[in-house]
């Protein structure tokens, strides 16, 4: 699987654990399965693939590769929520991305999380 965030100017991997890269939250959904999709990325420490998360605006583009096919994602906003708060990604009832990050950088007391929706 990977990641393709062009604002950004990032491509990786999607790794299965955190400590390599952007990872697949588990028990989260895929994508084209119409299911919440997460994927968390740390922003100070290996390899900081989510370090400017915080630039991502509404409209900009997504791409995740999996099992061949490429979906296309449009962000639609973004939120700091707790860390605390253990429900982000929980199902919605349609399909959404979730690129989430520890903020403040080099603090793990909130989230940032980006949504974003599959491009029709």
């Amino acid at each position: 699987p990977l990641i393709y965030v062009p604002r950004l100017g990032r491509a990786s991997r999607v790794y299965p654990g955190i400590d390599r890269g952007p990872a697949w939250w588990p028990v989260t959904g895929r994508p084209g399965g119409g299911d919440t999709v997460a994927i968390a990325g740390h922003r100070t420490t290996h390899s900081r693939p989510f370090y400017d998360l915080q630039e991502l605006r509404p409209g900009d583009p997504i791409y995740v590769s999996w099992r061949g096919e490429t979906t296309t994602y449009r962000v639609t906003g973004n939120r700091v929520l707790s860390a605390r708060n253990l429900h982000i990604a929980d199902a919605r009832g349609y399909e959404v991305l979730l690129l989430s990050a520890c903020t403040p950088r080099g603090s793990a007391r909130q989230r940032l999380v980006v949504y974003a929706r599959p491009a029709r």
